[in-house]
């Protein structure tokens, strides 16, 4: 077996237990500000997926009303989150065992769930044996600022998919993503452009690999709302709207829209609603992870 040569951490539901700091704001953001009488179960049912889809469905669909809930939380959880926050049982014993045998340890950071507060992320990096970051958030000026709070020499590895060009860019040691598994060739490439410091021909490389992101996500949002709605031949449809996305001025809602106008015109109300309510789900979300 070959020798540890470094330990790559999650944060949050690893090191440090922020399960009662979400679930405060929470509180706070649904029950008490927008008025709604939510058990605790109801209100962490959706953690995990983006804050604003959760509180988009906690508000019956206001995007206006769900963006102000959203920062709302925010808001009461970066108020609250270092007072409340706490390590799990023998956290601590075991960073020290790992400090003691030399290894290097690198800290994921989620920013785009709200979990983690800059504060608290500069906090984790100056921990004695933490020597690099893995920094998920569309704020890609902050892998700047944290090179410039802990060192030149502190790892910073950027972990938004689609802003890989704009890390990299900002200073990030590396590139570390939940697609590249999938688009392998696509990123290696365009890690190599921008090593070989050719950021046009990066960012070229950047927009095919965003097309079959999207493409990708919406493939799957399709297919799942397709089994739940019903409608026949899910996956040939999905298949065929996710690569509508490739074609100028076409996309799903080329296909959607009409096919859900069509249904209600003819009675099929139901479905229509349905249909249209999906491509508004894929709107949003393409609104909220585009660049």
């Amino acid at each position: 077996m070959n020798d540890i040569q470094g330990v790559l951490f999650d944060a949050d539901g690893t090191l440090i237990d922020t399960y009662d700091i979400i679930l405060t704001s929470m509180r706070y953001a649904v029950n008490d500000v927008l008025g709604c009488a939510l058990d605790d179960a109801e209100l962490m049912a959706g953690v995990g997926t983006p804050l604003y889809d959760q509180m988009l469905h906690f508000t019956g669909g206001d995007a206006a009303r769900a963006t102000e809930i959203t920062q709302i939380y925010r808001d009461h959880n970066d108020g609250v989150h270092d007072a409340r926050i706490r390590a799990f049982g023998d956290t601590k014993a075991a960073l020290e065992r790992f400090q003691a045998a030399g290894i290097p340890m690198i800290v994921y950071n989620v920013t785009l769930a709200g979990l983690v507060s800059y504060e608290m992320l500069l906090r984790l990096g100056r921990i004695e044996g933490v020597e690099g970051i893995k920094y998920t958030s569309s704020t890609v000026f902050d892998i700047f600022r944290i090179k410039e709070a802990l060192g030149q020499d502190f790892a910073v590895y950027s972990g938004s998919d689609e802003l890989a060009v704009s890390g990299l860019a900002f200073g990030a040691d590396g590139i570390i993503g939940s697609t590249y598994n999938v688009l392998t060739p696509l990123f290696l490439k365009l890690n190599a452009q921008m090593a070989a410091g050719d950021v046009i021909a990066a960012r070229e490389t950047q927009k095919i690999a965003n097309k079959l992101i999207f493409a990708l996500l919406d493939m799957g949002i399709i297919l799942v709302a397709f089994f739940i709605i019903g409608v026949p031949y899910p996956l040939p449809i999905a298949l065929l709207l996710a690569f509508l996305d490739f074609i100028p001025f076409f996309g799903a809602g080329t296909v959607l829209v009409p096919w859900g106008l069509i249904c209600m015109a003819i009675g099929l109300f139901d479905m229509g609603l349905k249909l249209l309510l999906l491509y508004g789900i894929l709107y949003i979300i393409r609104r909220i992870f585009e660049p």
